[in-house]
């Protein structure tokens, strides 16, 4: 089974799964701060840090599944209280 095929199926489950969403909002609020350095010191764009206060979380894990990096995706996968489950090439949780 191809690594693509894992994400994607783990996208789906994404809106099903419980959470521990405080270890999600804290990983969310490190990468704003990050990022607003990154502004800071190579694009030389001065102002506050704009962190927005009402995320959707959901969104934010299965954006880092995409895109984010092996760590990353370790991480935001912690944070899943429900059982994942691989049976014939497919996932499904444990309720």
């Amino acid at each position: 089974m191809r690594e693509e095929d894992l994400i994607k199926q783990l996208v789906g489950l994404i809106d099903i799964v419980e959470l521990h969403e405080d270890g999600i909002i804290k990983q969310y609020k490190e990468e704003v701060k990050r990022y607003s350095a990154f502004q800071n010191r190579v694009q030389k764009i001065d102002g506050q840090q704009q962190e927005q206060k009402n995320i959707n979380v959901r969104n934010y894990i299965k954006y880092l599944l995409k895109e984010g990096t092996m760590q990353e995706r370790r991480e935001i996968l912690s944070c899943i209280k429900n059982k994942i489950i691989i049976k014939n090439k497919i996932l499904s949780i444990e309720k």
